[in-house]
């Protein structure tokens, strides 16, 4: 039988059983609350942490469809997206490790579905074939898509500059070719550093064939006795595979940048056009020099018409329309006085132009009137952050008659306007890089001028690209700021 009795069990008076209760209570509310401030500041930690991406946004409203950040990538950056068939292209830098003692970044290039963002395939180049890459450099030019392959340039270590032939869809390697013409010998590499400017490299793509720029031999420039140093440029023909050379044609440019340094080639229906100190026009099927022009320029064209801006003189610029077909000048427009229009892009409506005023500023301060809208208050510093002072602005002409038919004032510096070009939208309208310089913003407009939407950017230097869908840009903010904008693009 036990020895234990009833007795044996003591019970707590009810003071003690109710101190007990709140202890209790108030331990797990405690508790709660140490979880619930642990979570805050996991959940802050997290999404204050900024991610540079990749984002979609919807041309009409500005919100955001999508955006990714690719998964090698982190602060560094994405090189300027290109938009063709369905695919965005885009260059990657891939910082070094923590431990790495060297800013040793690498590339690669990637290719994302357009709708949502998806990254279909990546291409990491050989070293043994290509060496080390210039990552930086490298993610500050343009590929070119062409049918079923995309051509994208690459620049290693050593500025010598191919060109890689991928399969658009798979990003497989059908091609390749070194010994294009980069010119290392001035600052142009570390303006692109600085600026992060999309790179006019040695090459175009027709239907049929790529035309590319090649170094003849670097190192021995042919020397004039009366006359400036001129060094030895190759201009070949390649099948679209870059396998098969189908013409070459040996050419001299003038050594140095500024005195006729190669700038840029373009093909044009059955023309080739080669900028250095002047224009060189060369027939497509055969290489042989068909012109020159002793002006420099800058061209783009629609399916219709060729469009080109040069400069007549130091103080004389112009624009002109000329019929792809016969080559019949259709009109010529003479840029304002005092202003210097860079990059332009069109459509079959418009021809848009970025242009900066240069008259002095003093004169404003001097009490003389001006009735252009976009300078009428430079010298007034109570309105030098008003939209009204900036002097970089948006010209846009009528692609048809050459008739001037708005213009906008979009930046107050010169870095946003040199560093990219409008991007025409197919379903009619503009997407340009514009603001104060820290306060840079994506902004729409529509073919009468009107503004669809703007957007705030951290991203300082960027490119946008545009198709039937979306509007791409690159960011940089806090992955909270992305969440945010999913559901509302004001709340950027």
């Amino acid at each position: 039988m036990s020895n234990y009795s009833m007795s044996t069990f003591v019970t707590e008076s009810a003071p003690t059983l109710a101190l007990r209760r709140v202890w209790w209570q108030r331990r797990r509310l405690w508790v709660g609350v140490a979880a619930i401030v642990l979570l805050a500041l996991v959940l802050s930690s997290f999404a204050s942490v900024e991610e540079t991406r990749l984002v979609a946004l919807n041309p009409t409203s500005g919100r955001v469809a999508w955006s990714v950040q690719p998964s090698l990538m982190r602060r560094e950056g994405i090189g300027f997206p290109v938009s063709a068939d369905g695919r965005l292209y885009f260059s990657i830098v891939i910082p070094p490790s923590a431990t790495s003692l060297l800013p040793d970044y690498a590339w690669q290039f990637q290719a994302a579905d357009a709708a949502t963002g998806r990254i279909l395939w990546s291409y990491t180049p050989d070293p043994a074939q290509l060496g080390k890459v210039a990552a930086r450099l490298t993610a500050a030019m343009l590929p070119v898509a062409s049918g079923d392959l995309i051509y994208v340039p690459i620049l290693d270590a050593t500025y010598d500059m191919h060109i890689v032939a991928l399969d658009a869809a798979t990003g497989t390697l059908k091609g390749q070719i070194s010994g294009l013409y980069f010119d290392d010998s001035t600052l142009t590499g570390l303006n692109s550093l600085l600026f992060h400017t999309p790179r006019s490299v040695g090459f175009a793509v027709n239907a049929d064939r790529v035309i590319v720029v090649l170094r003849d031999d670097v190192n021995s420039p042919v020397t004039e006795a009366d006359g400036p140093s001129r060094r030895p440029i190759r201009v070949a023909a390649l099948d679209r595979n870059l396998g098969k050379v189908v013409w070459n044609s040996a050419l001299a440019i003038t050594d140095g940048y500024g005195n006729g340094a190669f700038r840029w080639v373009q093909i044009v229906d059955q023309a080739i056009y080669i900028l250095v100190d002047r224009i060189l026009v060369l027939n497509a099927q055969n290489g042989e020099l068909q012109s020159e022009e002793a002006v420099t320029a800058t061209l783009y064209w629609t399916t219709t018409t060729l469009f080109k801006r040069y400069d007549v003189s130091d103080t004389e610029s112009k624009i002109d329309a000329i019929d792809r077909t016969t080559g019949a000048l259709i009109w010529s427009y003479t840029i304002p006085a005092a202003t210097s229009c860079t990059a332009f892009s069109a459509s079959e409506v418009n021809v848009y132009t970025f242009c900066l005023n240069v008259q002095d500023d003093k004169s404003k301060t001097n009490g003389e009137s001006d009735t252009d809208s976009t300078t009428d208050k430079v010298g007034d510093d109570s309105s030098s952050k008003s939209a009204a002072a900036w002097v970089n602005f948006l010209l846009v002409l009528d692609a048809r008659t050459g008739a001037e038919k708005w213009r906008e004032p979009i930046a107050d510096n010169l870095y946003s306007v040199i560093t990219q070009e409008p991007a025409v939208l197919s379903g009619g309208g503009v997407a340009v890089v514009g603001g104060e310089l820290r306060e840079m913003r994506i902004s729409v407009f529509g073919e009468d001028g009107t503004l669809r939407w703007s957007v705030r950017v951290d991203e300082t230097f960027t490119q946008v690209a545009a198709d039937t869908e979306y509007v791409y840009v690159i960011d940089t903010a806090a992955r909270w700021q992305f969440w945010l904008a999913m559901l509302n693009g004001e709340w950027r």
